[in-house]
């Protein structure tokens, strides 16, 4: 087995960057996944530039390309790629995108679209993954190592600055989580 990632970042907007930096600054092992293009249709990028490291962006790829630059530099590796199968088995996830197999102890998404492919909500707010993607078997509560933000989260705001504050909001939870799991 390939070396497994304390996080799993899944998304390609400003919360999924948010989430990266502030997990790297605790020292997680992590990787994004990028799996779509934001359009400046979809989101509100007003006020962008008033976020600190962001001066001077005044359009949405300028403000990604920024945040995502900004990432980087926190040696996080970032893969581009679209998902060809997702699975959980032995409180792992593994995740293929082209001839790689990643594994991880914890998801953060920020894709609506990944989301609602494999994963639904269920009663009591728990988080079970559609048929087919549990390799255990089983109906796995996977809420305790699941963090949504940005598109993912239906709470949020389409506004930068609001999808940014959740990937730092995700990234804490993570961080809590897997604080509980050492």
């Amino acid at each position: 087995m390939a070396d497994t990632n304390d996080i799993i970042i899944i998304g390609n907007g400003p919360a999924c960057f948010t989430a990266a930096i502030y997990a790297a600054t605790a020292n997680y092992k992590l990787i994004v996944i990028e799996t779509h293009r934001i359009d400046s249709d979809t989101y509100n990028f007003n006020g962008c530039d008033k976020i600190c490291g962001l001066e001077n962006t005044e359009t949405c790829s300028s403000y990604i390309e920024k945040i995502k630059e900004q990432t980087k530099n926190f040696s996080v590796k970032i893969k581009n790629g679209k998902i060809k199968s997702f699975g959980y088995k032995n409180y792992l996830y593994k995740i293929e995108i082209g001839d790689e197999t990643i594994y991880g102890k914890s998801l953060i998404i920020d894709d609506k679209e990944i989301f609602d492919k494999y994963i639904f909500n269920k009663i009591d707010g728990r988080m079970i993954f559609k048929k087919g993607c549990d390799l255990d078997g089983k109906e796995t509560d996977v809420s305790k190592s699941v963090f949504l933000c940005g598109s993912a989260d239906a709470d949020v705001e389409k506004e930068a600055i609001v999808l940014a504050a959740s990937g730092c909001i995700a990234a804490l939870e993570c961080k809590e989580f897997l604080g509980l799991i050492k």
